[in-house]
């Protein structure tokens, strides 16, 4: 059988990141000492050591109550946007907070609103906050200033980014301009795909959403058109298999998992006999239905025309494939 994992990243196994295209709107994402990041009541210092082993992290330093650091920017209303820092402390624990602007985003405190309360340890960590601008503003982010940040108190910096979006993707550096990071493509086409049986077989994958919302595809076999595929994804609420010939085969089974929870799927596909599993729950079937027997690709994460809103944004711990059918799910 085919079986893919790899080491990119993953919380403590082997896992796949796939991401749909990000761009950091922050030009300065490491150099706090810019004129672009505001210092309200800090001293700033340069040269530590960063979660990425260089030595670009900077220190703060409180010389008063509510001292922070801020970076403005203009947002669009109804447009979601992630903020993200990497924080840690000298040593002990720091309530503070992060934040976001206001005019521009509700006035609460959590997700989906305008601050974060937060706890900074003595480990990197990377603290997010998401939400969606309820006007058309100038406005900006912070650390500290919501929740005490005050005289004497110290704290690590690193890594901050700002996204649209429900999700913070993987850090992007920047140095002067914003950065745009180009969708993952993993794609198994040629003579690499000579391992699918077009008549029958079998998909096995475990995987990990990194949010909510969109429609992300967790694997996709197909001519590279949209007339002939087969392909598992997740839309909102469930998980949905798709197989189209001459005719389509569409069936849910189970719900969508959490975001940040492992799930493990399955899919066997022969001529009126395709089955599907979502976490040992029930097999869902159709037993009337024609199997395309020209396709040329696997594509991992992603539908073929590579829109974002396809996107898988999560890892791919374990896809497995047997070139045959299976009544046993």
């Amino acid at each position: 059988p085919l079986w893919i994992a790899s080491p990119t990243f993953g919380p403590r196994v082997p896992m796949v990141l796939i991401e749909p295209s990000a761009e950091n709107l922050l030009p300065y994402s490491e150099d706090f000492s810019n004129s672009a990041w505001s210092k309200n009541n800090v001293t700033l210092s340069s040269g530590f050591s960063a979660p990425d082993g260089s030595m670009n992290a900077s220190k703060l330093e409180a010389n008063a109550t509510d001292s922070s650091l801020q970076n403005t920017f203009t947002v669009a209303s109804g447009t979601t946007y992630s903020v993200s820092f990497y924080l840690k402390t000298i040593s002990g624990s720091l309530e503070t907070a992060i934040a976001l602007g206001s005019p521009g985003f509700p006035q609460n405190e959590g997700e989906g609103g305008r601050y974060k309360n937060i706890t900074v340890t003595d480990e990197w960590q990377r603290f997010t906050l998401t939400s969606t601008a309820d006007a058309n503003a100038a406005t900006g982010i912070s650390f500290g200033g919501f929740n005490s940040f005050s005289t004497g108190e110290e704290v690590y910096i690193w890594g901050a980014q700002l996204e649209t979006g429900s999700v913070a993707t993987s850090y992007i550096p920047t140095s002067g301009s914003t950065v745009t990071r180009a969708a993952d493509d993993l794609v198994i086409s040629g003579s690499d795909f000579d391992f699918y049986n077009q008549s029958e077989g079998t998909f096995y994958v475990e995987s990990v959403l990194s949010g909510a919302d969109n429609q992300p595809v967790i694997f996709e076999a197909s001519n590279n058109t949209l007339s002939y595929r087969v392909l598992s994804y997740y839309n909102n609420n469930n998980l949905e298999s798709y197989v189209h010939s001459t005719g389509s085969s569409v069936f849910t089974y189970g719900n969508r998992p959490p975001a940040g929870q492992l799930s493990r799927a399955s899919l066997s596909y022969k001529t009126d006999n395709v089955l599907a599993c979502l976490d040992g729950g029930t097999v869902e079937d159709d037993l009337s239905v024609t199997i395309p027997t020209n396709l040329t690709q696997l594509q991992i994460g992603q539908h073929l025309n590579m829109q974002d809103t396809y996107s898988l944004n999560g890892h791919i711990k374990r896809l497995i494939y047997w070139p045959y059918h299976s009544d046993s799910l």
